[in-house]
């Protein structure tokens, strides 16, 4: 897995990364954070292709996410993340890192299957008890990390991740 800085001698590239990682930050707090990156350019959020937040302390997805409809990438491991909101449809994710936080079952989305481009998902260190089915509907899913979840079976469909 790489690991996505804004540390980068390309100024085109830094503009399209936002990196908010290790601030300790609250939801309210990065919906401001996003929102002041907004301003003066209401079209400027459709350069942004990777947003990081790992280590900051969100229990809930900001509600700005929302808007940065090109992401290719978003890190929110880290967090305390109990809950995954219904921002997953008509997504261009490709790689979404949800390691170490609070996720179950019951709280992943159903919508995970309207995000046909994502190639890799890391889930591992969450509160997973059983093999989440929606997963099996990534037709692109190449990358899968459960490790660190309390699963006890992996579903006999798995062979259907075939790539």
């Amino acid at each position: 897995m790489e690991h996505y800085t804004s540390e980068s001698s390309d100024n085109e590239d830094q503009a399209r990364i936002i990196d908010l990682a290790y601030l300790l930050r609250n939801p309210e707090s990065v919906d401001q954070s996003l929102e002041e990156y907004l301003k003066g350019d209401s079209k400027k959020y459709l350069d942004v292709e990777k947003i990081i937040l790992h280590h900051n302390e969100l229990n809930v997805i900001p509600k700005n996410l929302s808007r940065f409809i090109n992401i290719r990438v978003l890190d929110v491991s880290n967090n305390g993340l109990t809950a995954l909101p219904n921002i997953f449809q008509h997504c261009q994710l490709t790689n979404l890192i949800l390691k170490n936080n609070r996720l179950q079952n019951e709280t992943l989305p159903k919508e995970f299957t309207e995000c046909l481009t994502l190639k890799e998902l890391n889930l591992s260190g969450n509160n997973i008890s059983q093999f989440p089915e929606q997963i099996l509907s990534f037709p692109n899913l190449k990358f899968l990390y459960l490790g660190g979840n309390a699963m006890q079976n992996i579903s006999k469909d798995v062979w259907r991740l075939k790539q």
